[in-house]
């Protein structure tokens, strides 16, 4: 079918829309036909809260923290999806490590030679 090539949608989803609009059918999703999200909006605040006041936890850990805390048996995929769909990345938090003595030389030597600039020209 032309359509289906000049689109690139496969010939049967061409047929089956085409179907529905000239049986007067709805080419809308049926209501509730969509995938429902195994952890509902209050408990994912919920989990965001943790996962913010906890950033060294792994999935697995916030998971069990999580359940603990709400009394539910998420698994981590359903965690890890709802993290991710909250805009949070996979990586955990590292500790920052401390200043050595010469980061700390060196800190002073660049503010004691930048002491003399111009700030107001400085982004």
């Amino acid at each position: 079918m032309e359509l289906s090539r000049r689109t690139g949608v496969p010939n049967g989803t061409v047929y089956r829309t085409v179907y529905k609009l000239r049986n007067a059918e709805s080419v809308d999703r049926k209501i509730g036909s969509e995938k429902q999200r195994q952890i509902k909006a209050n408990n994912a605040r919920s989990l965001v809260s943790l996962a913010i006041n906890n950033p060294r936890l792994s999935v697995r850990k916030l998971t069990c923290k999580f359940n603990k805390r709400r009394g539910l048996s998420s698994s981590h995929e359903a965690v890890r999806i709802e993290m991710k769909r909250r805009g949070f990345t996979r990586k955990v938090a590292r500790k920052i490590p401390m200043l050595t003595q010469t980061h700390k030389a060196y800190r002073v030597d660049w503010a004691k030679s930048n002491r003399c600039r111009d700030w107001e020209k400085v982004i």
